[in-house]
């Protein structure tokens, strides 16, 4: 695994947090790879090495747990003809905060090719490398021409307390999804006026 690790070290820039992210992401391909043990227990089974193994205070190993969450959102935001989707990678993004995008990618990415390779963990080679690599620039470069670095601080044109006014609604449940609809509204659209916004809101009602 260290020999791994440090040949993700060499091809990325990695930050402390994400060097403690490719342990998991190894850890969690070596466990999905030798088990047929679910998820849940997957996870349960990698803290412990997290905490005994890695010695890593709980707070890091949240983060982390966090993160290994998010990869099947990652791989459902890609279509079947491989292309990444502007909506569904937007939405992951501000589920996880642009300090964390670099690891989840990288991790994501990681666990996909060695869950899939029948050798140990520590002989992945170069040329497998490149194509984790390859795959990752893909991605970073989708965001970069899409406009989403910042799509963590996007915040809805309309606040709940004037969309509860303006379409008769009650706080609640119904105002939350309205509020994510918006949000996704903006994301899709450039030109978003407050008009527009509340003429797309009312066809979610109605």
């Amino acid at each position: 695994m260290i020999l791994m690790r440090n040949k993700i070290k060499e091809m990325f820039d990695i930050s402390e947090i994400e060097n403690k992210i490719i342990n998991y992401a190894l850890i969690t391909a070596a466990f999905r790879k030798y088990t047929t043990k679910k998820k849940k227990e997957i996870i349960t089974g990698s803290k412990i090495i997290l905490s005994q193994v890695l010695k890593l205070p709980n707070s890091e190993i949240n983060e982390i747990i966090f993160l290994i969450s998010q990869i099947d959102k990652i791989k459902n935001s890609i279509s079947s003809n491989g292309e990444y989707q502007r909506l569904d990678i937007a939405i992951l993004l501000r589920g996880i905060k642009r300090k964390y995008l670099n690891a989840i990618f990288l991790l994501c990415i990681c666990d996909e090719y060695t869950s899939t390779k029948s050798s140990i963990i520590s002989s992945i080679d170069e040329i497998e490398l490149s194509k984790i690599h390859s795959k990752y620039q893909t991605l970073m470069t989708f965001i970069h021409a899409q406009k989403l670095e910042s799509i963590s601080d996007l915040k809805p044109l309309i606040d709940g307390k004037t969309l509860k006014t303006t379409l008769n609604i009650k706080e609640g449940k119904t105002l939350g999804l309205l509020l994510d609809e918006l949000i996704k509204y903006q994301i899709m659209n450039d030109a978003v006026t407050k008009e527009s916004a509340i003429e797309y809101l009312h066809t979610k009602i109605n």
